[in-house]
């Protein structure tokens, strides 16, 4: 039996990618609600969640209440017509669907109060999250995450730009944690896309992880997420947390923080953990405020009960 429905929005990269025609275009992964497909080297989206995304094609979320790994499956190939895709037994109408064109997001220029009131509120708000989550949270007190913030975000926020430049050190947190996208990745995505969204006048490098780095630690999904966010394509949750830090507003920043954190069982958490970490080290890069080793303190040590409560006077290295 063949299903047709119409999309309601298409991701910029998304029609890039189906413009070319690939031939080599296949099903990687299932879900009820969610479709990662392998188009060529590229991942395009389609899901029924509304969370759009310039590699995601959504469709309404009351079409077809039928999970789609009842009629997809693993390894189905994907057909790339001009105004469709078909999926199996699914027909994607593309016709009608509205273009998903975000802006490009402004540069970070400068890191004044505001922003370090920001933070603050922000680092507060999520061990908060963390602390309420009922579940398991893997990348705290795993150690290589201690690892990495010792050995590369430590140093880093006293100057030592080698620190980041040097690929081999993301090794430690690709593929760490559980999770459909691993807690370490997902982290690192926050850091990153951070980093490489500062102005020059910072004289911080950017972040490229190479693909074979990449695909040969950590899943291909995973892989393909962090492919896009250092090349600054970020889906609309990822999007405005960080747009809002560009902008300096604080109610649009704890509002994503708060969307953010639905997402997955700590997903959202951990990309939220890694921007700011971005954000403690490059505000101690220029002002020495030992943000960065206050959020060590209060990540690595017991920062249930009373760490939580003292973020703002600083946590105490347990």
């Amino acid at each position: 039996m063949r299903y047709r429905v119409e999309a309601s929005t298409i991701g910029r990269k998304c029609e890039e990618v189906l413009e070319r025609g690939e031939r080599y275009s296949r099903v990687r992964h299932v879900f009820a609600n969610t479709l990662y497909l392998q188009v060529g080297r590229d991942m395009v989206i389609v899901n029924r969640k509304n969370n759009r995304s310039p590699n995601t094609i959504t469709i309404p979320q009351d079409s077809l209440n039928i999970p789609f790994y009842s009629y997809i499956r693993i390894g189905d190939n994907v057909e790339i017509g001009r105004q469709y895709i078909r999926v199996g037994e699914l027909e994607i109408g593309l016709e009608n669907a509205e273009g998903y064109f975000p802006e490009k997001i402004d540069r970070i220029r400068e890191l004044d109060e505001l922003c370090e009131r920001m933070y603050l509120k922000g680092l507060k708000t999520i061990l908060l999250l963390y602390y309420i989550s009922t579940e398991n949270i893997p990348i705290l007190g795993l150690s290589r995450f201690k690892e990495f913030l010792n050995k590369v975000v430590y140093p880093f926020s006293k100057g030592d730009l080698e620190a980041i430049k040097k690929t081999e050190n993301y090794k430690m947190l690709l593929g760490l944690g559980q999770g459909f996208t691993p807690s370490g990745d997902d982290y690192l995505l926050g850091f990153i896309s951070f980093l490489n969204l500062l102005d020059d006048r910072f004289q911080i490098p950017r972040v490229i992880l190479e693909d074979e780095i990449l695909f040969s630690n950590t899943n291909w999904v995973s892989a393909m997420f962090l492919k896009y966010a250092q090349n600054g394509l970020y889906d609309e949750d990822v999007y405005q947390l960080l747009s809002s830090i560009s902008l300096k507003n604080e109610t649009s920043f704890m509002d994503s923080i708060l969307h953010l954190a639905r997402r997955g069982h700590t997903s959202g958490l951990d990309i939220t953990l890694g921007v700011l970490t971005g954000f403690a080290s490059v505000i101690d890069r220029v002002k020495s405020r030992n943000l960065t080793e206050r959020l060590i303190n209060c990540t690595l040590g017991s920062f249930l009960g009373e760490h939580v409560e003292n973020i703002y006077p600083g946590c105490q290295r347990s």
